[in-house]
């Protein structure tokens, strides 16, 4: 009895092995994984720090498929990457990045569960719609580009912390599209928000240069090729061929719509196209919603407008089953104070023989965007962010909520006055 007593203390006094979360493709230059140089067929494990010296490059492709790329002078690691293929809402990917230039593309298990991925830089947190992009960071600033899909992106501070899950989505976020070429999402310590910029020299890509040929898909093996296509699959979030169908009633600043196929129904809004004009407000699930960049929107006089629903479209996702269902928006509801800058809204969303009453509250910011309360207090049980349009006679907003413990709904609604 005593001996077994032995072994098992023993054994619990044994460093517990960290799971395998990617491994290495190429190499090239200096590169070390926990102090060790680096080997092609090295596994990565949660946690393992990676660092590149001036030349190095290291491809790591994790293991759903995806690809987490590191450039000279970078120094990232992979703090968690636990994948559940048959209950993705059991997924959790955290990526951390402390200093350098870094790519990632997304694999079939971010792109099934995107509410549970996140990349931390030592400023920003960044989320995505199934994604391939790049970032550069320091400790003070951290810039994004989109090569294509879209992130999230946010500064650290209030409920947005680094050790959650997911985007945090809210009035201090902002999104980046793979469509808006040249654009560059800044975070610095000292911003409140992200900021758009417009300078080619800031870009990643030319701060640490990819080296020649570096392909947005890799061979299993590891050998790069610019025409085969793996197992990773980016066609829904390639913009370029979306249809050249909008959602924008004559005369309103709003746009809104599918930017992706959704359960079998078409596109609706051509994101390339829209934001040529209009300025990304929100998006999740499919959905998305833009307003004009030209204008100005401006309080009205009135204390409060009452609106009426016109239209919405919503899925019902199972995260246990990954199977989708259509849903309809009905008994709309929605009210704006414009004394104290707050909205209210509800509506009852049915599927077949379910239905559920939805509900939230929140605030109207000067730009005249809508962000439910964060988090959501009861009775509130949906999350809301949309827009009015610049002269106030219309309402577009994206919601999500969760129904149980396997179903989440999201969708977009459409409001006149």
């Amino acid at each position: 009895m005593r001996l077994w007593l032995m072994i098992g203390v023993l054994l619990l006094s044994l460093p517990a092995t960290a799971a395998e979360s990617a491994r290495v493709v190429f190499a090239s230059g200096d590169v070390w994984i926990s102090e060790s140089p680096v080997v092609v067929g090295a596994a990565v494990a949660e946690g393992d720090v990676i660092r590149t010296g001036v030349s190095g490059h290291v491809y790591l492709k994790t293991i759903d498929g995806g690809f987490f790329i590191l450039r000279p002078g970078s120094v990232g690691r992979i703090d968690v990457y636990q994948v559940d293929s048959q209950e993705p809402s059991n997924t959790r990917i955290r990526i951390q990045v402390d200093v350098g230039v870094v790519r990632h593309i997304s694999g079939p298990a971010v792109t099934h569960a995107r509410e549970n991925f996140r990349l931390n830089t030592p400023v920003a947190a960044i989320g995505v719609r199934g994604t391939d992009f790049s970032v550069f960071t320091t400790d003070e600033v951290s810039r994004v580009i989109v090569h294509s899909g879209g992130v999230v992106v946010s500064p650290f501070a209030g409920s947005c912390v680094a050790s959650t899950y997911g985007p945090c989505e809210g009035e201090f976020s902002r999104e980046l599209f793979g469509a808006q070429a040249g654009v560059i999402l800044q975070v610095s310590r000292d911003q409140t928000a992200p900021q758009f910029l417009q300078d080619e020299k800031l870009s990643p890509d030319l701060m640490a240069p990819p080296m020649p040929g570096e392909p947005s898909k890799m061979e299993p093996d590891g050998g790069v090729s610019a025409d085969k296509q793996t197992a990773l699959d980016l066609s829904p979030v390639k913009t370029s061929v979306i249809d050249n169908v909008s959602a924008s009633p004559g005369g309103s600043t709003l746009r809104w719509g599918r930017w992706e196929v959704v359960l079998g129904q078409d596109k609706t809004l051509s994101m390339a196209e829209a934001l040529q004009t209009h300025q990304l407000i929100a998006t999740n699930r499919g959905f998305a919603v833009l307003r004009e960049r030209e204008g100005v929107w401006r309080r009205p006089s009135q204390n409060s407008i009452s609106f009426a629903l016109q239209d919405g479209s919503a899925v019902i996702h199972d995260e246990r089953t990954g199977a989708g269902a259509l849903a309809s928006v009905q008994e709309g509801s929605l009210a704006v104070n414009f004394a104290n800058l707050t909205f209210s809204t509800s509506m009852k969303l049915v599927s077949g023989q379910d239905s559920f009453a939805l509900r939230a509250s929140g605030v109207v910011t000067n730009e005249g965007r809508f962000y439910s309360s964060i988090p959501m207090l009861s009775p509130s049980n949906m999350s809301v962010r949309g827009a009015l349009g610049n002269d106030n006679s219309d309402v577009a907003y994206l919601f999500q909520s969760r129904l149980d413990a396997a179903r989440v709904a999201s969708g977009i609604t459409y409001w006149t006055r």
